[in-house]
């Protein structure tokens, strides 16, 4: 069985079986969509990774450079889409960390970087419905965020397929609070102190002190 030629037809590829005329693209890039070269001995190497329920996907050599992530962001997708939410989580953010720091621009190698420190960054409304949903903040129900609470109200009516319906919600368990810039939900009263801690209200300025109110932190 003779080798096939590089499908993509570039004259960088050393593959013996490429002085034949080039034939097309049989594979495409799971993340651009690009032509895929297939031919054995390309110097342009196609990246594969083994997924879920024994699935395969290829990756550009170009898409592998631009984003030394990508591996890991393929393997998330299709074990998610294979039925394995949990192993696409804990592989999406299990790894990331101490992939990332491999490939921040100019940091060397296993560079370490120190974390930014938390501060408030919006809004928020914790709706725990007891239904654990993917990547987010809370253990179950989904965090809403925005620029101001009641913003943030119009978002949730809006899921409801009825006002009517929206209006008889159970709102028990709609918890108003805030995002901080490491991806937690917080209440209000921890909120404030995170604020007051990271000086980002003043304390004679604020409505209430136990509390904290978007206004406290922009107009």
């Amino acid at each position: 069985m003779s080798a096939e030629p590089c499908c993509v037809a570039n004259q960088h590829c050393k593959s013996p079986a490429n002085e034949e005329p080039a034939r097309a693209a049989r594979a495409k890039c799971y993340s651009c969509g690009g032509a895929v070269c297939t031919a054995l001995g390309c110097s342009i190497r196609t990246s594969r990774w083994a997924c879920a329920k024994g699935k395969r996907v290829r990756i550009c050599a170009n898409c592998a450079e631009d984003d030394p992530l990508l591996a890991r962001q393929v393997d998330a997708d299709i074990y998610l889409e294979a039925g394995y939410p949990e192993a696409a989580e804990s592989i999406r953010w299990g790894r990331a960390k101490a992939q990332w720091r491999k490939h921040i621009p100019g940091g060397a190698p296993g560079e370490k970087h120190e974390k930014p420190p938390e501060r408030v960054l919006c809004a928020a409304i914790w709706v725990d419905d007891g239904v654990k949903y993917v990547n987010q903040p809370t253990a179950t129900g989904i965090v809403y965020g925005g620029y101001r609470h009641h913003n943030i109200f119009t978002q949730i009516v809006a899921t409801y397929p009825t006002e009517e319906a929206a209006i008889k919600r159970d709102r028990s368990n709609e918890h108003q609070g805030f995002l901080t810039t490491w991806g937690r939900f917080v209440d209000r009263k921890e909120a404030m102190g995170l604020a007051l801690t990271r000086g980002q209200v003043e304390k004679h300025k604020i409505i209430r002190e136990d509390r904290l109110f978007s206004e406290d932190l922009y107009p």
